[in-house]
C-alpha cells in the first residue's frame, strides 16, 4: 500500500492549498512553508484578546479564542472556502487537531471537560454534507482529549447567512434558533466551536439557549476571526 501511496502521489501529487505548489511526502494540506506562515492570531495564551472582549457586557465567558485571523485574500479565507464550498471536511479535523493541541499545552483551557459545536440546520447539514463546525470540534476535542456531543445543542430554526449583516441584523437572525437539551452528562465547563466569529452573535445566541436550562461555565473557540 505504501509503494501504491507514493506511486500516486509521483504521477498525482497533491497540492498546497494555500500556494498551489505540489506538497512532497510528509506534507498535508499545506506545504511547510504555508504551514508556517499561517496568518494566526497569536492570542490564544491571553485570557483577554479581541474574540474574548466581543462579550464583555454581553454573554460572560470563561475563556474566548480564535486560531487564524481572516481577511479577504488571505490564507484563512483560502482555507474557509475550501470547508464551506470544496467538500473538504477533513481539513476541518486536521485544523481542529492544530487549534486543540495549541489549547492543551495552556492551563487557560486545562477546566474545559466538554466540546459542543455550532450545529447547522438538518436541510443545509444535508445539503452540504458535514457540518464544518463539527469537524473543527471534533478536531479540538481530540487535541485536547475530551469528549465531543453533537446532540445536545440543535439548531431549531434555519437562518440566512450572516455574511453581509450588520451586528443588530445578525442577533435578530439568529435569535432563539437553538435548543440546548440536558443530559445526563457531567460537564462542569463546556466549549462552544464554530468556524468563524465575526461579531460573535451565532455564538453569543447559543450561549443564551445553555444558560436557559444550565448555569454551566462556558468558553468559545473558533477557527478563525473576522473583521
Amino acid at each position: 500500500m505504501s509503494f501504491l501511496a507514493d506511486f500516486v502521489s509521483i504521477v498525482y501529487p497533491s497540492r498546497c492549498l494555500t500556494c498551489d505548489s505540489d506538497l512532497f511526502k510528509g506534507e498535508k494540506y499545506f506545504c511547510y512553508l504555508c504551514l508556517s506562515d499561517l496568518p494566526k492570531t497569536m492570542h490564544l495564551g491571553m485570557k483577554e484578546n479581541p474574540v474574548y472582549n466581543l462579550f464583555y457586557g454581553r454573554s460572560e465567558v470563561e475563556t474566548a479564542c480564535a486560531l487564524l485571523e481572516f481577511e479577504d485574500g488571505n490564507k484563512t479565507q483560502k482555507i474557509m472556502h475550501q470547508l464551506k464550498y470544496a467538500n473538504n471536511p477533513k481539513l476541518g479535523y486536521y485544523m481542529g487537531k492544530i487549534l486543540g493541541l495549541e489549547m492543551s499545552t495552556l492551563k487557560l483551557y486545562s477546566g474545559i471537560d466538554l466540546v459542543l459545536p455550532i450545529p447547522l440546520h438538518p436541510v443545509k447539514k444535508l445539503k452540504r454534507g458535514y457540518n464544518q463546525s463539527e469537524q473543527i470540534a471534533k478536531g479540538i476535542a481530540d487535541g485536547l482529549k475530551i469528549e465531543m456531543n453533537v446532540r445536545m445543542l440543535k439548531r431549531i430554526k434555519r437562518t440566512e447567512s450572516q455574511t453581509k449583516r450588520g451586528r443588530i441584523q445578525r442577533w435578530q437572525n439568529v435569535s432563539n434558533v437553538f435548543h440546548f437539551k440536558m443530559s445526563k452528562w457531567s460537564a462542569r465547563h463546556i466549549l462552544i466551536v464554530d468556524d468563524v466569529v465575526t461579531t460573535g452573535s451565532t455564538l453569543e445566541a447559543a450561549m443564551k439557549a445553555i444558560r436557559i436550562k444550565s448555569p454551566i461555565k462556558i468558553s468559545v473557540a473558533t477557527l478563525a476571526r473576522s473583521g
